[in-house]
């Protein structure tokens, strides 16, 4: 019947409820990763893509982000068809822009705009990379990228403090 625990139709629905309730309104990233791992073992199976990319986004979620790229990569070997492919390809960049591994994060970013140049995270991603090569001292680089995403952008007015930072700090360079 729809009721036999843990396997039924309804026990499913309701193990995803919980793990979706640990996740995004408890925040309770390591239940909510349980969940998700049981849903893997005897959850619908047509939903296991969706049940590892939670897994990867809880780890993220909770600042684990070395393991929420073992995660995002684990779903990358097991799921290479699912349409979660390209946000798990930018959420790794993302791991490792905020581990401040800016060369990892570049190498990411730039090829999920080569898989994927239609991507809705373009412009995000050109802005990841702009920062990392403001980082880096690629002042005149960082500042192409803002130029070319300025108008593009869905905070302009944050593209251009970070051309003007990036203005003043070539100034102080060459001071």
């Amino acid at each position: 019947s729809d009721l036999d625990y843990p396997e039924g139709k309804t026990a499913v629905i309701a193990r995803e409820a919980i793990a979706s309730i640990y996740e995004i309104s408890l925040k309770d990233y390591e239940r909510a990763v349980i969940q998700y791992q049981k849903l893997i073992e005897s959850g619908n199976p047509a939903n296991r893509d969706r049940y590892q990319f939670a897994i990867g986004r809880s780890y993220y979620g909770k600042g684990t982000f070395q393991q929420a790229i073992v995660e995002y990569s684990t779903f990358l070997e097991r799921y290479p068809g699912s349409e979660l492919v390209p946000e798990a390809e930018y959420q790794i960049g993302n791991s490792y822009f905020v581990m401040n591994r800016c060369d990892d994060a570049v190498k990411q970013y730039e090829r999920v705009l080569e898989e994927y140049p239609d991507t809705k995270r373009r412009n995000d991603i050109l802005l990841s990379i702009g920062v990392c090569l403001e980082e880096s001292e690629e002042y005149g680089r960082a500042l192409q990228i803002y130029r070319d995403i300025k108008d593009k952008y869905r905070n302009p007015r944050l593209i251009q403090i970070k051309i003007d930072s990036v203005l003043e700090r070539m100034k102080d360079k060459n001071r």
